[in-house]
């Protein structure tokens, strides 16, 4: 369910009362079309808090009769790069663009060279997606690619010379369908782990019954089938998915399968967290998510077996359960098509998300078994360290700030234009948090933004920490360097608010009380107040909280 309207825009006219904008999306009141046929006024005005769709055919931007120099292509494709570069600065909500070159189907148009709307299209493209690449609310989209694909005609010159519309009845369905697509991953992103069986799922038969020489996998028929489905199984993966096991069998079996085995797919060093036992799968699946430190509903669980699959949906509701086809030979298909891991782009993040929690399973897993805790954590050399904010660094800021949910205090949101902005006040402190220890540099976790109130006193506007690395009390160190930065300014109070969100609820509860805060009662001002206020006298904060950083 859509929270704010989707402002259409487009450069030329879009239909719209088209009978497709109610099909795909049955609400026609989350769409505003005030500015189609007019994007250099949409840009500008369209509602800060709306999504913006921008429908941009090349063709409207150019007299199609006129010969352009390299000057002129460059001027047309910077008009639209500002354009898309204001919108960006003055707004955190998603912008959507479908680029269109509508092409000519006389053959001889292309004889020789690109024609100018190619050659356009080809560096407003390309300028764009390396936009995209540094804002992640800029969905890019080579709308000429699903033309292409399309057996449909798109295009109709009978809308065009009676209603400046380039679509079809068609051309609008593809439009409204692929915005759909995208809406719905914005809204439901993608799932973060897949968490998998072994027996008669990863491969046919039983390990501990038929042996490592005889169970199913790579052989013709349905061994082979098998085999498919664990390659689509590690495509998957790209793009930042993290497998694990959950399986009732003996460890040993199970990993001389996954060591030894000459067709086996995925290997053991694939693997995030292997959970082989006899408890119950849907105990071994909280574990999983705590030791990730990742939400239930960002799982997703395959099993074979329809009775482990009811005790899932019983007991974790919010896991996402697959009903495998019957038939394991449609097995690769199916998983090929369940599109609920693919995201909207990804990114470098994405494709270090194994390795960092690979680290930190294996840091969970020796945290467990260390009988005192904090000498453990004094014997992996934590090394942490403030780093002022620069051009390397922004785009890490802005990213943590709009991704981090459950160490965010406040949960502000900030782009990177709107942290360039604040970089440039001055009361404002902005401090970047690295760690690195035995396990690995860690780079960026954490962020501080730091506003000063008055002489003497200053608010945590924003204090967040990845996830990834929950569990070395990082947070106590980064109180102690808001105090440090406290004592050079001569700021003797400090206030802090946390937000109540369902993700940092359990986590930010009593982080305030447990460092030296108390509740607040008086009045100060604080720009969009949503949640408690508390405060600190830096006095109060002592340095013997710090029992693994010394």
């Amino acid at each position: 369910m859509l929270k704010n309207k989707i402002s259409i825009l487009s450069s030329s006219y879009i239909i719209p009362n088209h009978y497709s904008w109610k099909d795909n999306f049955k609400n026609e009141k989350i769409f505003d079309f005030k500015y189609v046929n007019n994007l250099n006024h949409g840009f500008h005005k369209v509602p800060r808090e709306n999504i913006l769709f921008s429908l941009i055919f090349v063709n409207d931007l150019i007299n199609e009769n006129k010969i352009y120099n390299n000057t002129e292509i460059k001027q047309i494709s910077r008009s639209i790069i500002n354009l898309v570069k204001i919108r960006l600065k003055t707004s955190n909500s998603p912008i959507i663009i479908f680029l269109v070159n509508y092409k000519s189907n006389n053959i001889f148009d292309y004889l020789s060279k690109k024609n100018h709307s190619e050659i356009i299209f080809d560096t407003l493209f390309n300028e764009l997606l390396v936009l995209s690449k540094n804002y992640s609310n800029l969905i890019l989209l080579n709308f000429n690619s699903l033309i292409e694909n399309s057996k449909k005609n798109i295009f109709d010159q009978r809308n065009w010379y009676l209603a400046n519309c380039r679509l079809s009845s068609d051309g609008h369905d593809l439009v409204c369908s692929s915005l759909k697509k995208i809406i719905n991953k914005i809204n439901s992103p993608a799932k973060k782990a897949l968490i998998l069986d072994c027996d008669n799922t990863l491969w046919g038969g039983i390990i501990g019954e038929d042996g490592i020489k005889n169970i199913k996998l790579g052989q013709d028929g349905i061994g082979k089938a098998f085999l498919d489905f664990q390659k689509k199984i590690k495509k998957i993966t790209q793009n930042g998915t993290l497998l694990c096991i959950a399986s009732k069998n003996n460890y040993e079996d199970v990993i001389d399968v996954l060591k030894n085995h000459n067709q086996m797919q995925i290997k053991k060093e694939d693997l995030v967290s292997i959970k082989v036992n006899w408890k119950e799968k849907y105990l071994n699946i909280k574990e999983i998510a705590t030791d990730l430190n990742i939400s239930l509903d960002s799982m997703v669980f395959w099993d074979d077996n329809p009775l482990e699959r009811s005790k899932i949906k019983k007991f974790l509701p919010e896991v996402h359960v697959v009903n495998p086809d019957k038939e394991v030979v449609n097995w690769p298909e199916q998983i090929n098509n369940l599109d609920i891991f693919s995201k909207i782009k990804n990114t470098k993040e994405d494709k270090n998300k194994f390795k960092q929690y690979k680290i930190r399973s294996r840091f969970i897993d020796e945290k467990k078994i260390a009988k005192d805790e904090i000498k453990y954590l004094n014997s992996i050399k934590l090394n942490p360290k403030i780093i002022n904010l620069n051009k390397d660094n922004i785009a890490r800021a802005a990213q943590m700030s709009q991704k981090t949910n459950q160490f965010n205090l406040r949960t502000i949101r900030y782009s990177i234009s709107d942290i360039q902005q604040l970089s440039k006040k001055k009361n404002i402190y902005i401090k970047l948090v690295e760690l690195s220890d035995l396990y690995g540099d860690h780079g960026i976790v954490g962020l501080i933004i730091l506003k000063k109130i008055n002489n003497s006193s200053i608010l945590i506007d924003t204090f967040l920490i990845s996830c990834r690395v929950f569990g070395r009390h990082l947070e106590t160190w980064m109180i102690y360097q808001i105090k440090k930065i406290c004592k050079k300014m001569s700021i003797k109070n400090i206030y802090g608010e946390h937000i109540l969100t369902p993700k940092n609820k359990n986590i930010c509860k009593n982080f305030f009380l447990n460092h030296s805060f108390n509740k607040n009662k008086t009045k100060i001002s604080i720009k969009s107040k949503k949640g408690d206020l508390y405060y600190s006298d830096i006095k109060n904060i002592k340095n013997n909280m710090i029992k693994v950083y010394d």
